[in-house]
């Protein structure tokens, strides 16, 4: 078997060495599972989700509004999922997103 048909999923924390190793199979080939720092707080998770979702949306919609795309984005969650200071970084998080998946700026529109 090839080592580039093996899975590998790692913990999402930099530091933390857990992992597990998946074969085509579905079999476990080789695992980790301890990790080195406390779980994630459930409003985390939530507003990582959240933040993921509207980071697609931005990208396969880059003329919507950042403030619709949040807006969106919370209807399914509980208003308890952001923060007020995570809705202040959210349109610079989409600006974020968009720039790398794109050549043209969104501060600059050719008008000939």
């Amino acid at each position: 078997m090839f080592m580039s048909d093996i899975e590998k999923w790692c913990c999402t924390k930099k530091m933390c060495l857990a992992f597990i190793k998946i074969s085509p199979d579905g079999e476990t080939v080789e695992e980790n599972l301890q990790h080195n720092h406390p779980p994630d707080q459930t409003l985390v998770m939530n507003r990582q989700q959240v933040s993921n979702m509207v980071k697609r949306k931005a990208v396969d919609n880059p003329n919507e509004r950042p403030r619709k795309l949040i807006r969106e984005a919370l209807q399914p969650h509980s208003l308890e999922v952001l923060t007020n200071t995570d809705l202040a970084y959210g349109p610079h998080i989409l600006l974020n997103s968009r720039g790398r998946n794109s050549d043209i700026s969104p501060f600059f529109n050719s008008h000939n």
